[in-house]
């Protein structure tokens, strides 16, 4: 049997055809029509253009807040963060600008970025959407903290508070 095997390893078979090799001088046919540099630059941007946003949804503010809540909803991104993307996020273009009062939300939204920007790009089918911050604290200088301050800036709004504090004698110091 061993005998077998090494008459049939030792037999010569025939070589399949091969393209023949050029010889010096020889012209190269090329296998497709060369393009021009123009055309591929065309072509370029349309496949660019094309991968930006094919087949996805049309990125607007108001298809952004409901995404944002549905990534809020699938994934634990904890309190800090989920409130920032819920009040101060804008569109403008394909950025998203986030508006933070204080450096503590700006950790919250750095630990969800990757997450936050993969579930937006697939969602929408748009890979260049980026993401940033802006801490603005004057933003943050207008917040009320006391009671008492919450009930002003309330007061200022609808003034009928005052009226119903004084009807029923409430008091709003405590």
């Amino acid at each position: 049997m061993a005998d077998q095997i090494a008459a049939k390893a030792t037999q010569s078979k025939p070589l399949k055809s091969s393209p023949s090799i050029p010889k010096p001088g020889d012209k190269i046919k090329p296998d497709q029509p060369e393009k021009s540099p123009k055309k591929e630059e065309d072509e370029d941007s349309a496949i660019i253009e094309n991968t930006a946003n094919e087949g996805g949804k049309e990125l607007s503010s108001s298809e952004l807040q409901k995404v944002i809540l549905e990534f809020l909803d699938k994934n634990d991104v904890g309190p800090v963060a989920a409130n920032s993307l819920k009040n101060s996020v804008k569109l403008e273009g394909e950025m998203i600008t986030v508006e933070l009062t204080n450096p503590i939300e700006v950790d919250g939204i750095e630990k969800i970025r990757a997450n936050f920007l993969t579930y937006i790009r697939k969602t929408f089918q748009n890979s260049s959407i980026q993401l940033q911050h802006k801490v603005n604290i004057e933003k943050a200088a207008d917040r009320p903290y006391t009671a008492k301050d919450k009930f002003e800036a309330m007061l200022k709004e609808n003034p009928l508070l005052g009226k119903l504090r004084d009807t029923f004698g409430l008091d709003t110091d405590y």
